[in-house]
């Protein structure tokens, strides 16, 4: 039985469609793409103002061979290997439930994989991102996207002329060297104290495979010699 993966994909805005059109073509069932927010942590990008970027963030779930055979396939035809062009990473799925055309089962133990990179989840209030992306490159983070969410609360909501309120949320997504991770995270609870109830919420997800970063290509092609 394949593994089944997660195919996250964060690209600038207006290629996800050619991305999904290809992910059909290498055999996925399909995707969801989001409306994102990239962040540079250049300085003179910043200084003109142009530091935040329109991004797309697509998911697929696959069995591990199309998944892989995605991943190869939007590599090469975007070009992922080129600086800015993109960031993909791969994710393994130990359950899944729902999805059309795939089945419902889970991953066995021998299917389980050891991995070095981590996607950095970060959930706090609408208008927390700029100081969470600060902390972040502070402690070495490349960058992040930013997808805007809705929060759901168990108690009370605020009602505006009788309409309720829901609290708006920022969720960043960040890759990291597995190393790297701890840093980031430290800095990130210490710049708004996410300990505190209602603060935010961070968590880390393994990632198998990581695509379009400098630094992480550089990594996968050491292990290979």
């Amino acid at each position: 039985m394949s593994t089944m993966q997660k195919l996250l994909l964060i690209v600038n805005s207006g290629v996800a469609s050619k991305a999904l059109h290809i992910a059909k073509e290498a055999g996925a069932v399909g995707g969801t793409i989001f409306l994102g927010q990239g962040t540079s942590s250049n300085k003179w990008l910043k200084l003109l103002g142009l530091d935040d970027i329109r991004k797309e963030v697509m998911f697929v779930l696959a069995p591990r061979d199309i998944a892989n055979r995605t991943a190869k396939e939007l590599v090469d035809k975007l070009h992922l290997e080129k600086p800015a062009h993109g960031i993909l990473a791969l994710q393994n799925v130990t359950k899944w439930y729902g999805s059309r055309g795939l089945s419902q089962t889970e991953a066995t133990e021998e299917e389980k994989v050891d991995y070095n990179y981590v996607m950095i989840t970060v959930i706090v209030d609408r208008g927390m991102s700029q100081e969470v992306m600060e902390a972040a490159t502070q402690a070495g983070a490349r960058g992040g996207t930013i997808v805007h969410g809705r929060g759901s609360a168990t108690k009370e909501i605020p009602n505006v002329f009788n309409v309720p309120i829901m609290p708006e949320k920022d969720i960043i997504i960040m890759l990291m060297t597995q190393e790297g991770s701890d840093a980031i995270i430290e800095a990130i609870q210490s710049k708004i104290d996410i300990n505190t109830p209602g603060k935010g919420l961070i968590f880390t997800q393994p990632v198998e495979a990581v695509y379009g970063m400098s630094e992480a290509l550089n990594n996968q092609e050491t292990k290979k010699e």
